[in-house]
């Protein structure tokens, strides 16, 4: 047993984990945390890793390497996938004793209550940054973001991605509201505090978030989503009627709430360059850009265009994560970035399959407008529930 004090520091270790960027802009929060744990394991003698971790980060190595070879053959030209697979090899193998640890001491609820609060922490401090300018100064001058428009109109915390982010708290209200985690009156208040943070976060993978909610839920439980549904669709109808009357202004802070809940709805409107109808071609069409030569295609060239560390550009000049992955590593090992989600999603041993696999298909779907592939936050997240979920019949 453990005490307040000592949960409460789990707590806060579980926030640093999903949600901190870079230590002195150099090492993920996430590794720095499990890297403790694994001391801790170590001390305790407690370093056990499954033949399945080993197996899958045997693909992860693979990968790596083959990223950094390709980046050799190409006289150096970019390093970036080298490294972003070299860092998933260690994160997936010492979050295992994060893990170890939260298993031996926190049932499975428990584990879905730190996530969602994590996330609901997470919340209040993006809404602060939006509606308090000093606070917002101070979380960027810590997180290092630098605002790309009007500093009140999003805000991503104390992260530096905005879709990516808000995976995690879109993850926390599907726990909300497919376990009985809290209170009704509790777990009414925290969705609606993560429905807020939606409005400054990552407007495209709100929308898809929300319809995979609504999917999932009207096949598992149709009454009641079917109600939820209807209920969101009256309360479109009138925030749309209402918006229509008001003049929006950002020098008071309910103006800035309306401008940025109307800048979230116009994915509703058809006749927006930002409407579920015209994104594709408006806002991805200029990114798709794949490289020319047939064995770049196949075997890659190393750059990652808008993603490069030693050429920011690279010879393609894609935001797409897909594309940049298949531009920098071939389409061969591409796919098998997508086998790995797979193989995490495919592990029927496994209290938290479902939310691997909510996760899973989330992180794909983002690789297609943006880096998706195991990118931050959500694979902290995806790692810790895979290894989580399959450790708790270990210590029953």
């Amino acid at each position: 047993m453990i005490n307040k004090f000592q949960t409460f520091s789990i707590f806060i270790f579980l926030f640093i984990y999903v949600f901190g960027s870079k230590f002195l802009g150099i090492l993920d929060y996430s590794i720095l945390v499990c890297l403790l744990f694994t001391f801790i394991a170590a001390i305790q003698n407690r370093l056990f890793i499954s033949n399945l971790i080993f197996d899958i980060n045997y693909i992860f190595l693979l990968i790596s390497s083959y990223a950094l070879f390709v980046s050799i053959v190409n006289l150096g030209g970019e390093i970036f996938f080298a490294l972003k697979f070299s860092k998933i090899i260690i994160l997936f193998l010492v979050s295992t004793f994060f893990a170890d640890y939260l298993v031996k001491y926190f049932r499975p609820a428990d584990i879905l209550r730190f996530i969602v609060l994590a996330a609901i922490l997470h919340s209040i401090i993006i809404i602060m940054c939006i509606f308090i300018p000093p606070f917002r100064e101070l979380i960027y001058d810590f997180s290092g973001y630098i605002p790309r428009g009007p500093a009140w109109s999003r805000s991503p915390g104390i992260t530096l991605g905005f879709n990516s982010t808000v995976i995690v708290h879109i993850l926390a209200l599907y726990l909300l509201l497919n376990y009985n985690l809290f209170k009704s009156c509790v777990t009414f208040l925290l969705c609606l505090i993560l429905i807020i943070s939606f409005i400054f976060l990552g407007r495209t993978m709100v929308i898809v978030g929300m319809a995979l909610i609504l999917g999932l839920g009207l096949i598992t439980k149709p009454i009641k989503y079917s109600f939820f549904l209807m209920l969101t669709a009256v309360c479109l109808y009138l925030i749309f009627n209402f918006l229509n009357t008001q003049d929006l202004d950002s020098n008071n802070d309910f103006g800035i709430f309306l401008i940025n809940l109307n800048h979230l709805l116009k994915v509703f409107d058809m006749s927006s360059s930002y409407s579920i109808y015209n994104y594709g071609e408006n806002a991805l069409g200029g990114h798709m850009y794949f490289a020319d030569n047939i064995n770049t295609l196949l075997w890659g060239n190393s750059y990652a265009g808008h993603l490069g560390i030693l050429d920011p550009i690279g010879q393609t000049d894609s935001d797409i994560g897909i594309i940049n992955s298949i531009n920098a590593n071939g389409l061969i090992v591409t796919s098998l970035l997508y086998v790995i989600y797979f193989i995490l999603c495919s592990v029927r041993q496994n209290v938290f399959r479902t939310e691997v696999v909510f996760l899973s298909i989330l992180s794909v779907v983002l690789s297609f407008k943006e880096t998706g592939l195991f990118d931050a936050h959500i694979t902290p997240v995806l790692f810790i529930l895979f290894h989580t979920g399959q450790r708790y019949k270990r210590y029953e």
